[in-house]
Parts: structure tokens; C-alpha cells; sequence
């Protein structure tokens, strides 16, 4: 039996704001003071671009998927710094104009797209005038891609963390 080779992961937290400049300059550099700690796979919180309100500004958010600015930047990140990095949630032009995909985007140390999961369990709460309901705002995923993507995504998280329960003598 082999050894298994660490592998040092780091998972950002974050309070997002309605102001997506300040958004990507944090996770900048979050990304960056993960990876000088020696991070290999940097995990970004769900919602990091934008977490407003707004649905109008949501939907604006949405980028085609492989072209936009969050996109550029998560790859850009992870080939900078060569490492994982699971991009939290990007919201990617959805079928339905009125809502968005909520995706997680895993990119590899080169900056290529690893694998894309789109959010299929969405979010829904009421309890007497509180409400929030993800529903209004994302189309869930759930097509056969995206459940071959996730298993995609989540091999990538099992290699990773088992290799960190291992280190510390957890499997």
C-alpha cells in the first residue's frame, strides 16, 4: 500500500456584498493568502459574486458558460496560483430569461474547466412575512450532464479530501 501524498486545502469564508468589484477583489486575495499558506484546493463559498437582493442585477450577472469576467478570473486564479480551485457559484445564463444557473465551476491548475455542477436542490423558506424562495431567481439543474458533472466534481473533492483524512490518519 502506498502512502498517500497530503493534500492542503483551504476553504474561504466570506461575506459577500451587493458590490461584485469588492467581491472579486476579496476573493482574489483570499485565493492568494490560501495559496502562500500552501493551499493546493481553495473551495469558494456559494454566492461569493453577488449576494444582493436585486434579481434584476442577478440576472445581469449571468455569464455563457467558458466567456465572462468571473469565469476569467477563477481560471485565471487557479493558473496563477496552480492550483484546484471550486469556484463556488458563478450565475450562468439560464434557459428560462427570468432566472439563472446556479454553478459551481471546478477549474484546474492549468485554468481549465474541470467540471461544472448546476444547483438542482434549491433553497426555500417562509415562515409568516419572512421569505426567500431560490426558486424565483434559479432554474435548478438536473439534466444527465449535470449529474455526470458532479460526480466529476465531487471525484475531484473525494481525491482531495480523502488524501487530507488520510494525512491525519482519518481512513
Amino acid at each position: 500500500m502506498t502512502t498517500p501524498t497530503p493534500l492542503t486545502a483551504a476553504a474561504i469564508q466570506m461575506i459577500s456584498r451587493d458590490d461584485v468589484a469588492y467581491n472579486c477583489a476579496r476573493v482574489e486575495a483570499l485565493v492568494a493568502q490560501a495559496a502562500t499558506a500552501g493551499a493546493q484546493l481553495v473551495v469558494l463559498p456559494e454566492f461569493w459574486p453577488y449576494f444582493g437582493t436585486d434579481a434584476h442585477r442577478r440576472r445581469a450577472l449571468a455569464e455563457p458558460l467558458g466567456a465572462g469576467p468571473l469565469q476569467e478570473l477563477l481560471a485565471q486564479l487557479a493558473a496563477r496560483h496552480r492550483l484546484w480551485l471550486v469556484g463556488g457559484t458563478v450565475p450562468l445564463v439560464a434557459n428560462d430569461r427570468r432566472r439563472v444557473r446556479n454553478a459551481c465551476l471546478v477549474y484546474a491548475p492549468d485554468g481549465s474547466l474541470s467540471a461544472r455542477y448546476d444547483k438542482v436542490h434549491l433553497f426555500r423558506f417562509e415562515r409568516g412575512q419572512e421569505r426567500y424562495d431560490e426558486t424565483v431567481f434559479i432554474e435548478p439543474g438536473g439534466r444527465h450532464r449535470d449529474r455526470w458533472m458532479a460526480r466529476r466534481a465531487g471525484g475531484v473533492l473525494r481525491l482531495a479530501f480523502s488524501r487530507i483524512l488520510a494525512a491525519d490518519g482519518a481512513v
